[in-house]
C-alpha cells in the first residue's frame, strides 16, 4: 500500500551544474554559490529525481542499484533527497 509520501516527485536542479572530480562528482548550485560532493552512488540517485517518476519508483530502481530491498529504503532514501532539497540540489514538484 503506498501513501502520499511514495508519490512525491523530485527533479535534479537546473541551477546546478555538475562535473566529475576523479571518484566523485562536484555539484555546484550557481544561486547559493555552494559545492557539495558526491559520491557515484548518491549522484546516481540524484539522476533518477527526473522530475517524472515518483519518490516509490525512485527507490524501487536504486533498490536493485544496491541490491537492498526497496522498503529498507524508504526512509534513508527519503532524509537524503530532503537534505539536498534544503541545499537546492533537488526540487520538488507539485
Amino acid at each position: 500500500m503506498s501513501n502520499a509520501i511514495d508519490t512525491i516527485t523530485y527533479r535534479f536542479a537546473t541551477r546546478c551544474v555538475v562535473r566529475k572530480q576523479e571518484e566523485k562528482y562536484l555539484i555546484y548550485n550557481t544561486e547559493s554559490d555552494e559545492m557539495h560532493l558526491l559520491s557515484p552512488l548518491s549522484y546516481y540517485l540524484c539522476s533518477l529525481c527526473d522530475g517524472l517518476s515518483p519518490l516509490n519508483e525512485v527507490q524501487e530502481i536504486f533498490s536493485v542499484i544496491v541490491r537492498h530491498e526497496a522498503d529498507g529504503l524508504k526512509t534513508p532514501v527519503a532524509d537524503f533527497l530532503n537534505q539536498l532539497l534544503a541545499r537546492g540540489v533537488v526540487d520538488l514538484l507539485e
